[in-house]
This record gives structure tokens, sequence and C-alpha cells, in this order.
């Protein structure tokens, strides 16, 4: 009984729950068709959908992709791709990028790319995001959407240690373990769950505190205490879903928040005052940073985005950021302060982990030079496709998988 229980659970999270096929599946993939069957691009995305949930003896991915193949195709696909429509048509100005859409996807030739998009297993946030309507379809296999990690990464960054794995999914590891390197990072406490020290945090006379869980991922579970314009202690979300005033109350909070996980206390970081006005409600600006060890050893600082909260939410606005320059062309060309610091940084940071093909590593910039919030094995590739930077598959990262 415990094992059926357990199976039906992995299948509703991984089949049911899962907006997108696993591994962009295609029938392509078993019966290719064409040229595109002899196109490296092809045959790196097949090798992942061979290669994923390594863990499950291959049987159970079998029964998977059988399973959830004519799922995308009867039900999940029409059903995402109805919504997109949906949403696109119920934008205006205020959703410009939905509006830039609007008078697209009436045309046959986004109906043809949407019914290729569906054919092929494409989630239609990646199909958006990556605006493939826009790009011949044999060129679609130079892009990794984001339905395909973790399993693009597993297969493409090659072994990782158990050390250096810990020292990226530990938040304070990772800080601690980039200060014994003397690179920059924010203080990283452990928060005691106890009474007394939550009264002292709580009785500073001018809180200023960021909350973090040791392990997590896209801003879960993180929460700010300070003041508010009432000058009385605050404590809130991340999101802005959760909002105490009451001493009892942030107390009470905090005791269930340990129940799941543990924190990490830090300053809250303040962003440059260039940077200022691209946060919100004083939100941190973060940069993503992707760094490669190519072939030669040498660390190249590849792509990078800077990302600008949106109000009230933990979704971000991506800028590009020239990583040469350090100017963002959509933003009036700001140029972002101490950026050839900033390269620095991430590269000696990659130098302390070089068994890592590829890391994304997201940093502040405070008024005293940049500081690494956290390294990303699994980082996310949709960002560092769109806003003009092109497939990921482009021969700097080409070199970089040839290796493996």
């Amino acid at each position: 009984m415990k094992k059926f229980r357990k199976a039906w659970l992995f299948g509703y999270r991984r089949i049911i729950k899962r907006r997108a096929p696993h591994t962009w599946l295609s029938w392509r993939f078993v019966l290719p068709v064409g040229h595109v069957a002899d196109t490296p691009e092809f045959k790196l995305h097949r090798k992942v959908f061979f290669h994923a949930w390594r863990e499950l003896p291959r049987i159970v991915y079998a029964a998977l992709v059988i399973v959830s193949t004519p799922y995308w195709y009867v039900w999940a696909g029409p059903q995402a791709y109805r919504r997109l429509r949906k949403r696109i048509a119920k934008s205006d100005e205020s959703a410009p990028v939905l509006f830039a859409q609007k008078g697209l996807f009436h045309s046959k030739e986004y109906k043809q790319s949407e019914r290729q998009a569906i054919a092929r297993g494409v989630s239609a946030q990646s199909f958006s995001v990556l605006k493939l309507y826009q790009i011949p379809t044999e060129q679609w296999w130079q892009y990794v959407p984001n339905d395909l990690l973790p399993h693009w990464h597993r297969t493409w960054q090659g072994p990782v240690s158990n050390a250096v794995a810990d020292i990226m999914a530990n938040k304070r590891t990772f800080a601690e373990f980039m200060g014994e390197h003397n690179l920059p990072v924010v203080s990283s406490v452990p928060l005691i769950p106890d009474h007394q020290a939550w009264q002292k945090m709580l009785s500073d006379p001018a809180p200023d505190w960021f909350l973090k869980p040791e392990v997590a991922s896209q801003a879960k579970g993180c929460l700010i205490l300070t003041l508010n314009q009432d000058q009385q202690v605050v404590l809130r979300s991340k999101d802005g879903a959760i909002e105490l005033l009451e001493e009892t109350d942030i107390e009470h909070y905090l005791r269930e928040a340990f129940v799941a996980q543990r924190y990490l206390l830090q300053p809250r970081l303040v962003n440059h005052p260039l940077l200022e006005a691209h946060g919100v409600e004083g939100d941190l600006v973060v940069f993503r940073v992707v760094t490669l060890r190519m072939t030669s050893g040498e660390i190249l600082v590849w792509r990078a985005n800077m990302e600008a909260p949106l109000a009230r939410n933990v979704a971000v606005e991506f800028h590009r950021v020239d990583v040469v320059t350090g100017v963002i062309a959509d933003l009036d060309k700001l140029c972002v302060p101490y950026w050839p610091e900033l390269r620095d940084v991430v590269s000696r940071a990659h130098t302390e982990v070089t068994e890592l093909h590829s890391v994304g590593w997201d940093l502040a910039i405070t008024a005293q030079g940049p500081v690494l919030i956290e390294g990303n094995i699994n980082w996310g590739t949709n960002p560092m496709q769109g806003k003009g930077h092109g497939p990921l598959l482009d021969e700097h990262y080409l070199q970089v998988i040839n290796e493996i």
C-alpha cells in the first residue's frame, strides 16, 4: 500500500501537476524525421531525453513517458495555449509583452508555430518568453527552455562532488566558503528558534534584517524584518502576502516557520543609489550572471541580467546587461556601477568550484560594491535566452558541452 501511494504521489507531482512534459517530450526523439536528426543540437536534446530521471528504473521512466505524452497532446498542451491566447486577448498597454503579441496570434504564421510548439511539448510560458513564434522551427533546437530543467543541467554539468553540491545548495555553507576565500558575501548567522533570541532581535531600535531559509530557491520563505512608515516593527514575506505587526504574531509565525526549515539572519542589503529607482519598496535589485569554464580553463563571464523586483511579487522583470561594458540598453543605457569588480568577483568565485562547467551567480550591488548572494547549478535558461541574448547553444556553450 505504501509503495502504491508513493508511486501515485510521484506520478501526480511529475505528471498531473507539471505544466509541461518531461524534458521537452516529442515523438521526434524516438522517430526523428528529416535532416533535423543529424543536427548536433537535436542530438543534445535527445541525450537529455534519454538520460532524464536516472534515479528511476528505465521501465518506470518509460511508463511516465507513455502516460505523460498523450496527456500533454490531448489535454495539457491545448489547454495551456488556450489560456495563453485568453491572456493575450485580455492584455492592454499595462502588459507590454503580451500587448505586443496581441496582433500576432491571429496570424497564420503564429498558429502554425503554436501547433509546432504543442507537437514538440514546449510550454506556453517558454513559447511566449522566448518568442519562438518569431523564430523558424528548424532553429528551435538551439534553444533550451526552462521546461527541460533540471535534466539539462544534470546531463551537461558533469559529475558534481557532494562537497561542491552542498556549497551551492546551502546558503550558510556558501557564505562561509566564499568568505574564507576573500570574496564579498553577506554575513549570515543561524537564527536560533529561541524566545530570548527573537526578543533581542525584535527589541533592536532600528531592525533591518533579512531572514532566509538555509536551503531554498526563488525567494521562497524569505522574510524581511524592518520598520514601516509609522516606525513600527513589521515582519513581511518577500512576496508581501504576510505582514505582521504584533510581537506575539511575529513570534508565532517564526515558530511555525522553523518547523519546516532552518533560517539565516542577514543584514538587509541596500541597493546602490544608482539602482534604487529600480527597486520596489526597498526590495533588492539582483544581478544574475552566468559564467562558463572553457576548455582552456578560462572562466568566461558569458551572459547577465538585472532582475528588477515587481511590486508585491517575487516575480522580477529582466533586463539584459552587456557583459563587457555593464550597460543596460533598455534602461536608457544605464551603466551598472562596479561592473568590472562584479566580473572579477564571479570569475574568482567560479575558480573555487572549477568542477562546475557553468554557474548562475546572484549578486547585489551596494554603495560599497558587489556582494555575492548565492550560486546556482540549476540556473534558469529562459531568462538567459530572451531580451536579445539569443539561443543557449551558441559557440561558447557548445564548447563547454563538447568537453563533457
